[in-house]
């Protein structure tokens, strides 16, 4: 979108991040995600769901990880997208530690 002369703000990217996943084109989704000049916990927070939301549990922790090195803080509806998507006890294991991180 910035090649045609859209800049693409936080808002538009979320949007955009929002959309990709919900069809399920998760690298289109982050693509858009990575080409983003400032994210905000909102923003985290859609690229975070479209990956749990699609079964990729270890890429949503991977960037939850991503997003407390960024210094967002987490909001606690985040952690509700995680617990349908728990299958291993391990990944039990990690979840039980972000949920030690949001608000």
């Amino acid at each position: 979108m910035d090649k045609e002369g859209v800049k693409i703000d936080v808002v538009l990217g979320t949007a955009l991040v929002g959309m990709y996943s919900k069809c399920g084109s998760l690298d289109n989704a982050l693509k858009v995600f990575q080409g983003m000049a400032e994210r905000d916990v909102t923003a985290w927070s859609t690229m975070i769901a479209g990956y749990a939301i699609h079964g990729h549990g270890e890429k949503a922790l991977q960037l939850f990880d991503a997003m407390k090195r960024s210094k967002t803080i987490p909001i606690v509806s985040l952690s509700l997208v995680f617990y349908p998507h728990a299958a291993t006890p391990d990944w039990l294991k990690r979840s039980s530690n972000f949920r030690d991180h949001v608000d």
